[in-house]
Formats: structure tokens, sequence, C-alpha cells
């Protein structure tokens, strides 16, 4: 498969890919690069300014202008890479991709993962990746064998805030960025109420089964294991393990995981399809699921 990071790339399996997370100022790119350990940077985008939107257009603003630009459209120079709710960075997303470039240039196998906290971002970004030479499925694409994630919690999940537009968010990466995995997950917050409901799990299922290219869900580890069977069945039969698809579908698990659920993990998730991006924690702490 085109989406698979796992072999052609890194030479490990799933659960061997390691992450620099945050990776949202020079320093953190800077040592995130120089460690030969890290396989994937993790990082989140801004608008340098707060986005100034209608209740209408609060989910789907800015339309990508590979796929039909709107007049007064954001740039890529306005993207910032951090993480809210700081709006103020020394790195933006121009300066990101360009050390990016320069690392595989000089043959450091590196894959990204951009974490779109915003939709405004989204068309700017995708348009610069694919000029650049990320995600493409043509012979153009310089870095078309790089790993390129593209990220946004795009289904309301527990305790979650309003998500990104996730109809908006798929066609704009798809239409610039064919060949990238999108990596779509809830919106959550701190809540005592843990699991993915079955409309939770179908929502995201309605959103992933007419897409043709690779897409991983970016689940917390603690709500997927919690979930009752019917909203957990929806998820791991029906989108990750579904054999009817010729297309490239994973798990991408998030967040604190008590040793249970790390037991779970290894023997319930098809090892192949599971990234595992998890920390240790005590039961206490899994109670409280953050962002």
């Amino acid at each position: 498969s085109p989406h698979d990071v796992r072999w052609e790339y890194f030479g490990v399996d799933a659960r061997g890919v390691r992450w620099a997370h945050a990776v949202n100022s020079r320093a953190e790119l800077a040592a995130a690069l120089a460690d030969p350990a890290v396989h994937m940077l993790e990082a989140d985008l801004l608008m340098s300014r707060p986005p100034e939107r209608t209740a209408e257009d609060a989910g789907a603003a800015g339309a990508s202008s590979s796929s039909g630009a709107s007049p007064g459209a954001a740039s890529a120079s306005e993207v910032l890479m951090c993480h809210p709710p700081a709006r103020e960075s020394d790195l933006g997303f121009e300066d990101f991709m360009s050390d990016v470039v320069a690392a595989l240039r000089e043959g450091r196998r590196v894959g990204i993962k951009l974490d779109f906290k915003e939709i405004e971002c989204v068309a700017p970004c995708v348009d610069l990746l694919r000029a650049t030479g990320f995600g493409r499925s043509d012979s153009g694409g310089e870095f078309r064998a790089v790993p390129l994630w593209l990220n946004a919690d795009v289904v309301r999940g527990p305790g979650g805030r309003e998500p990104i537009a996730g109809s908006d968010f798929v066609s704009m990466c798809v239409v610039a960025c064919p060949n990238a995995t999108l990596s779509l997950g809830w919106t959550h917050t701190g809540t005592p109420v843990l699991g993915y409901t079955t409309e939770m799990a179908n929502a995201m299922r309605e959103l992933v089964e007419p897409l043709r290219c690779g897409v991983t869900l970016a689940a917390s580890a603690a709500h997927l294991f919690a979930s009752a069977n019917p909203a957990r069945a929806a998820l791991i039969d029906g989108i990750v393990n579904d054999s009817t698809g010729v297309h490239d579908r994973s798990f991408t698990l998030w967040g604190p995981a008590p040793r249970p659920v790390l037991r779970w993990i290894e023997n319930a998730l098809p090892a192949e399809k599971t990234f595992v991006d998890v920390k240790g924690c005590a039961w206490r702490e899994e109670a409280v699921i953050r962002a």
C-alpha cells in the first residue's frame, strides 16, 4: 500500500513507530530532527490571528485553492506551529517545512503528522505541501514516499467541543494531497464518562467509508477500551478490520493507558494496524482524559 508507513520507509512495524510530540518551536524541531530514534514529527497548527467567523462558517472556512479558493483565503505564512490556548511561536509552518525538507535532502528518514486545530489552516498548508512535493500520487512529488499524516478532530467525542467540519477537512486534504494518510479523531475534554457511543462511532464510519486514501483513527486508548461493544465493534470490525475494502485503515491510540488497557491493546487489536502512542498511568488519571 502506498500509505503504509511501517515497512517500506522506517523498517519497523506499526507499534515500533516512535513520535516526537508538540514539535512547535525551533528548538523542538532541531532536537527531533537530530534524534535518529524519532520516526514521526507531530506538530500543531493555528492561525497567527484568531479567525473571524460567522456562526454558519465556523466549521467550514477556507476552501483550498486547488479545489476553488475563496477571495481573501489565508496564506501559509499566517500559520504558526503552536497548541491552543497559545497563539504565539518562534516557528511558522513555512520555516517548519523548509527545515524538514533540508533534513530529508540530507538523508534523514522522517515523516510528519500535522494536527490542524483550525479549519482555516488547512487549505494554505495542504497547497504548500503539494507544491513542495508531499502527499502527491503523481511522479512529480519529490517527497511522495515520505509519510504525511493530516490530522483533525472531526467528530464530537466524550465531553467534546464542536469539531472541525469533517467533510470540508477531508475534501481539502484529498484534493491537494491524495497520497497522505488522514488521521481522523474525536474532540474530548476532561470527563469521568469514558467510552465512545455508537453515534460517535457511526459518525466516523460514515465519514471514512467513501475515502480511497489511507485513514488512521486517532482514538483515545482509554475511551476505546471503555466503549460498549456496539461502538467498539463498529470501529474495530466496521472500519479497521473491514476486509471488503482494499484501502489502508489503522488505529493510532493516544493518551493515558493503564496496564489493563495496554494488555487489551496487545491482545484485541491487530498489531500491524495499531500505532501505539500512549503513556502509562494510574487508574485515577484515566478518569480525566484531556484533549
